[in-house]
């Protein structure tokens, strides 16, 4: 920490009372009232420009927001030991940092205004993806920002603000891998308007994003999600829209499970130029949607057809149906984005997927 100053904290009965005296009120404070102000935060960090300690209260954030409004420090920031979800899979961040909102401030330089930036992180990767932020705030809403931050840190299930609609201060994902997303395309489909879609979204994913927000939303696509990861869900969307996939879920009925299949078989074989059969008849609608799906694999392999799984992390799964002699090709593309949860499996691995979704049930 800096060298002590004679700092304005608060005010008590209109009266300004600075650092020193509020503490010996609170020494004071028989009933208790004011001892949050005074408790110190374990396993969080506080930097102050350049210098940081692990023993702070809130009596030392409070003197940080009037630091930057005299202009005695540029920024602090708060780190927790551990990170905190932010409401999105395997995203999670741990770093909050104020800072002065430049922009009202030159607009008004009567009000102080400030700006609160969080580092985001795909889980377990450790790499920091970008840093999302929200300005504007006054004294009040930061200090109640930065202290709902700190005490999340210590439940058992810390969790940020939605920071989906935070402005982007910086971008440190990686691009989108274009030309691999642009070969799994076109092996799913060979469908032009789908593809000028497809390389629409694969050369601006961002762009497409934002013009397909709400149905990208269903499967918990957020402004903040990789490029890749918007890319991947446009191949959901875009294919399922023509049959070339289908979407389904545990809780569908035997009907529905057969009319989705009979679209994708049709797809395909119009695709392949060649017949695929059916038969619905050896269907168990005593039986669950996986058990369902193990039965279209057997009728498929016996034409030269696998069903294939199109990982995606959402209640709900994607089959596709692919010729067998080809199958290899399209599970090495997906490979090659290393991506865990972008790929595609044989019927073999989607089987103790499904049970294993079975289970959680």
């Amino acid at each position: 920490m800096k060298e002590s100053k004679t700092v304005y904290v608060t005010y008590m009965n209109g009266q300004a009372v600075d650092l020193i005296t509020m503490r010996a009120i609170i020494e004071e404070d028989d009933m208790g009232l004011l001892s949050f102000l005074s408790k110190k935060y374990r396993g969080c960090t506080l930097t102050i420009d350049d210098l940081s300690t692990e023993d702070f209260t809130w009596f030392d954030i409070r003197q940080c927001l009037r630091d930057i409004d005299k202009g005695r420090i540029t920024s602090f920031s708060v780190k927790t030991e551990r990170p905190l979800d932010t409401d999105e899979y395997y995203r999670v961040c741990s770093d909050m940092t104020i800072k002065l909102d430049n922009k009202l401030s030159e607009y008004n330089p009567s009000l102080t205004h400030y700006i609160c930036v969080v580092e985001v992180a795909d889980e377990g990767t450790g790499k920091h993806s970008l840093g999302v932020s929200i300005d504007g705030l006054e004294l009040e809403e930061t200090a109640e920002m930065v202290q709902d931050f700190l005490n999340n840190s210590r439940t058992d299930y810390a969790r940020m603000p939605l920071i989906e609609d935070w402005d982007i201060e910086w971008d440190n994902r990686p691009r989108i891998q274009t030309e691999i997303f642009k070969r799994i395309a076109s092996m799913l489909t060979y469908d032009q308007r789908v593809l000028a879609r497809l390389h629409g979204c694969f050369a601006n994913p961002r762009k497409y994003f934002l013009q397909h927000k709400d149905s990208l939303s269903d499967s918990d696509v957020y402004e903040t999600s990789t490029e890749n990861t918007i890319a991947w869900y446009a191949l959901v969307d875009e294919l399922s829209e023509v049959d070339e996939v289908g979407i389904f879920s545990e809780d569908d009925a035997l009907d529905d499970f057969i009319d989705t299949a009979k679209s994708m078989i049709n797809r395909r074989a119009s695709t392949d130029a060649r017949s695929i059969e059916l038969h619905s008849e050896t269907f168990d609608s005593s039986q669950e949607m996986s058990d369902w799906a193990i039965e279209l694999d057997r009728q498929l392999q016996s034409q030269g057809y696998r069903l294939v799984n199109m990982d995606v992390m959402a209640d709900y799964v994607v089959f596709l149906i692919y010729p067998t002699e080809k199958l290899s090709e399209l599970i090495d593309a997906g490979n090659e984005l290393a991506e865990d949860s972008m790929q595609f499996f044989e019927f073999e691995t989607v089987e103790s997927f499904v049970e294993g979704m079975r289970e959680e049930e």
